[in-house]
């Protein structure tokens, strides 16, 4: 998140594009790049020191959640064939927002103990949890298919020295399939969190990171980038959530 934050102070004139419109006559839309990028930078540092880690990674949680009901889904509705995929920029945000809620699930109370006394914040909490497991599980099973649609154009990603190429489109495009669905069936859900994890991982070192490195100025790649490994942060923070059997949420406040 800290270096998504920096892609976004860097090329704040691509966030004003695709942020939902400002409301006419009224200044603040430079504002409101670098203040995205900021608080973006501000929470990954937060999560990364472990200083009110709980706290930013739920507020970062939240901002995502308005701009999926915001931006991501109208797009969608609007225009669901669109050139520029809607629907996957969604389950990417749903992905990264999931995440962001199960990286808090995963963290000691610290600021949020005190609020957490509330019957009402408890359960508001939990279900925020909830449904960061259901985005994440969401968004895997929508790519999965994807990779297995667009098996042929997936393959070309994967790198010359590894043979097979078709055959790996496929796999991951299953492998994501079955990691979402465990997730949200709690199905061996604890393995496909951190098995899926790991593949994310691998795609983000081995597929998206040289093509960044061989186009250092595409804004779009590095975005790539740094949305996969966000992404497979919020795998690995399930996983930490589902030890011993428990629920995201429980054990970990």
């Amino acid at each position: 998140m800290a270096a998504y934050g920096v892609v976004v102070l860097l090329y704040a004139h691509s966030i004003a594009a695709v942020a939902p419109s400002w409301p006419v006559g009224l200044p603040g839309t430079p504002f409101t790049e670098c203040a995205a990028g900021a608080f973006l930078i501000l929470c990954g540092a937060s999560i990364i020191a472990n200083k009110g880690a709980r706290l930013a990674s739920t507020l970062l949680g939240i901002l995502l959640l308005l701009w999926i009901v915001l931006r991501s889904i109208p797009l969608v509705v609007a225009d669901p064939s669109s050139p520029t995929f809607p629907a996957g920029n969604l389950c990417e945000a749903s992905a990264i927002c999931g995440g962001a809620f199960l990286v808090a699930a995963s963290l000691p109370s610290g600021a949020l103990g005190r609020m957490e006394a509330y019957p009402g914040i408890v359960a508001a909490w939990e279900g925020l949890i909830l449904l960061g497991r259901f985005l994440l599980g969401l968004a895997m099973i929508y790519f999965g298919y994807a990779h297995v649609h667009s098996a042929r154009y997936v393959a070309t990603l994967v790198p010359s020295w590894i043979p097979w190429h078709l055959f790996w489109a496929y796999f991951c495009g299953a492998a994501l399939l079955a990691a979402g669905a465990g997730i949200i069936l709690k199905v061996k859900a604890r393995w496909a969190a951190t098995l899926s994890g790991v593949m994310i991982v691998l795609f983000g070192v081995l597929v998206n990171a040289p093509l960044a490195f061989a186009a250092v100025r595409d804004v779009n790649l590095w975005t790539s980038l740094f949305h996969t490994l966000s992404w497979s942060g919020g795998a690995f923070a399930l996983a930490g959530t589902l030890k011993n059997g428990e629920s995201p949420g429980q054990g970990t406040s």
